[in-house]
């Protein structure tokens, strides 16, 4: 097994798997890139989804790529309905991208700047925007 080594604010945090091909390439671009990882079930994602869709709207230099970790893709896609989520959506029915990650909880938020891991936040938070805007500084 291949092990990906990242370096995050003084941590160094190792992804059991390679990523996928559809979010490898979407984190190493240039810029600043928020992978938001949530399910419908869980009642914080539901609340802090809206808050992050609201941020990147204010904020165009940011893009938020969204990872369902719902094992039924249907229950995904009425929560990304129901939000009205524009952004990138990534259905890991299958759970390659969360054992990528291995959160310990979700949501689980991680901020890549110019495909650099710089920050992650995992549970809900209060007042979500200031620790973003604090770990891409």
């Amino acid at each position: 097994m291949r092990v990906v080594v990242v370096w995050m604010v003084g941590v160094l945090v190792l992804l059991a798997q390679p990523l996928p091909p559809q979010l490898a390439g979407t984190i190493n671009k240039k810029g600043i890139v928020l992978v938001d990882f949530f399910a419908s079930w869980c009642h914080s994602c539901r609340k802090e989804l809206p808050i992050l869709l609201d941020f990147v709207k204010r904020h165009p230099d940011i893009s938020l790529v969204a990872v369902d970790v719902d094992e039924n893709k249907e229950a995904g896609e009425a929560l990304v309905e129901e939000l009205g989520l524009k952004s990138v959506v990534l259905y890991d029915t299958k759970q390659e991208i969360v054992k990528a990650f291995d959160p310990a909880g979700i949501p689980a938020l991680y901020i890549f700047k110019d495909g650099k891991l710089v920050g992650s936040i995992i549970g809900a938070r209060k007042n979500i925007q200031a620790h973003i805007l604090k770990a891409i500084q």
